[in-house]
């Protein structure tokens, strides 16, 4: 083979190393570009979960409110002196409206009584009738006072249902933080995997394409060195012919034989000697 075709096999290989190395580079290229695509998909649902959550807060802030100021209240009237701290004061009783309308139907009763006897005091001070009006109306006492309790409760239940809505809302925002921000933790480690992903298998594929560039130069320089000592060989084997055919005396031909022996000396007694 001529050193035109050795050169044409070396180009050859460069070239197939030059397709290679090109090919891992844009499959390298190809790998970090998908990657990036993926990663700003992934930052994109990191956006929609905090627009979600934005427009969601918003939705429980009157029922956080109510909740709070419930609270409030009912710690400020479940303090000593406040209005749930003890039972209903009943020092004051006969000035609820109760008492009051009982101890005037007592008065009419008492007054009807009398006149219908003959005498509207008949022996009795007026005082003595109030008297006994009063103490009638003192029987809606436990009347009065189930009812004082009852209102006690019936608040205390109200602002306790308040407070508790509240406390369900701060509850449902803290899980829903939570969960956001779990969403949001597990799609940034999805990001840094696609684009670990990415730089790994762009290195790679670099790699795979330096490797291929690398093998198509050793190949062409084993071809060349290959397509060089064949030459030799040939050019050996010419010489001997060369001699052969200009009548020489073939009786001592080992030594001419051997095709790697390249110092024959043409000018010397004998053409069969060889130089050292």
């Amino acid at each position: 083979m001529t050193w035109a075709a050795t050169a044409i096999g070396g180009a050859s290989a460069l070239a197939t190393g030059y397709m290679s190395y090109e090919g891992g580079k844009n499959q390298a290229d190809a790998q970090k570009q998908a990657a990036q695509i993926q990663a700003n998909e992934f930052q994109q649902a990191i956006e929609q979960y905090q627009q979600a959550q934005a427009k969601s807060a918003p939705m429980y802030t009157p029922w956080l409110t109510a909740g709070t100021n419930a609270q409030n209240t009912l710690s400020q009237l479940t303090q000593p002196g406040g209005y749930l701290y003890n039972a209903p004061d009943m020092t004051n009783f006969r000035k609820d409206p109760q008492w009051q309308n009982s101890f005037n139907n007592a008065m009419k009763a008492i007054q009807s009584s009398q006149a219908a006897r003959g005498g509207l005091y008949s022996g009795q001070s007026s005082q003595d009738l109030i008297n006994q009006a009063m103490a009638q109306a003192d029987n809606e006492y436990q009347t009065i006072y189930a009812r004082k309790t009852g209102e006690q409760n019936t608040l205390a239940t109200r602002l306790g249902n308040l407070s508790q809505g509240g406390f369900n809302v701060a509850n449902t925002l803290s899980n829903l933080n939570t969960g956001t921000a779990s969403n949001i933790g597990t799609t940034l480690g999805e990001i840094g995997n696609v684009q670990g992903a990415g730089i790994t298998g762009a290195a790679g594929a670099r790699a795979s394409g330096n490797m291929g560039i690398m093998n198509a130069i050793n190949s062409g320089m084993g071809l060349g060195l290959n397509q060089y000592n064949a030459g030799q060989q040939n050019q050996n084997w010419q010489k001997l012919l060369n001699q052969l055919n200009q009548g020489n005396n073939p009786s001592n031909t080992s030594s001419l034989m051997n095709p790697m022996n390249t110092n024959l000396d043409m000018n010397s007694d004998s053409m069969y000697r060889v130089s050292p």
